[in-house]
């Protein structure tokens, strides 16, 4: 993989908890990238991440229905030149009417995070789709309420900023205290002389004076 991977997560008829949770950032003006690189993250920590409350049904929306072709005129004549409302996208984007992910549609995400990556690529070495570990983290992590409740940015910083502290993580050695040398002097000289002993001296006996050769008296009579 490079430095970007893109990933497709595909809405199908078993995901409307998936669409819900896509729909309700989007409302709420989120970014979908964010959020799954929060999950990330999180899921590398070990630790839940709180991503909002969905609605324990959510509302399916309604297929469109073509509209009865009698009280139009032909030929541009009447309302044929009016915008239509209320028509779902189709092509390489399946939306909604108010451009909601619906049945069939795709949501693209985009993760360029380097710190992020080697996760799913170890994921992907392991022969798992990228998407469906992305949805199996949303459904871990995703709860339901009565009425939607949008995620909070305030755990999505926590994790981020103690993701970032476990890979930034470097083991630091032991302080040595060492002591302060004389200049002059090497270290290994001022070891040696540490360690070393003065012999002891034994004590001499003092010194006899020199003695004077006497001369004969004897001599001085001759």
């Amino acid at each position: 993989m490079g430095s970007r991977l893109n990933i497709g997560i595909y809405i199908g008829p078993n995901d409307l908890d998936i669409a819900a949770w896509l729909n309700m950032l989007q409302e709420n003006g989120l970014s979908r990238a964010t959020w799954i690189r929060g999950l990330i993250c999180a899921h590398s920590l070990g630790r839940p991440l709180m991503i909002g409350c969905i609605s324990t049904n959510p509302p399916e929306p309604t297929k469109p229905e073509p509209k009865p072709a009698n009280g139009q005129l032909l030929f541009g004549v009447g309302d044929s030149q009016a915008a239509r409302k209320e028509r779902y996208s189709y092509g390489w984007q399946v939306r909604g009417p108010n451009r909601e992910f619906i049945v069939g549609s795709i949501a693209n995400v985009s993760i360029s995070k380097n710190s992020v990556l080697p996760i799913l690529d170890e994921v992907w070495a392991n022969g798992h789709a990228v998407a469906t570990f992305v949805k199996s983290l949303i459904r871990q992590n995703l709860a339901y309420a009565s009425t939607p409740v949008p995620p909070s940015a305030d755990e999505l910083r926590a994790t981020f900023t103690e993701f970032n502290i476990k890979q930034s993580k470097v083991k630091v050695p032991e302080r040595v205290e060492r002591n302060r040398q004389k200049p002059g002097r090497r270290p290994a000289d001022l070891a040696q002389s540490r360690n070393q002993i003065p012999a002891r001296q034994e004590a001499k006996p003092p010194a006899e004076p020199p003695h004077e050769k006497k001369k004969n008296p004897l001599l001085c009579l001759v």
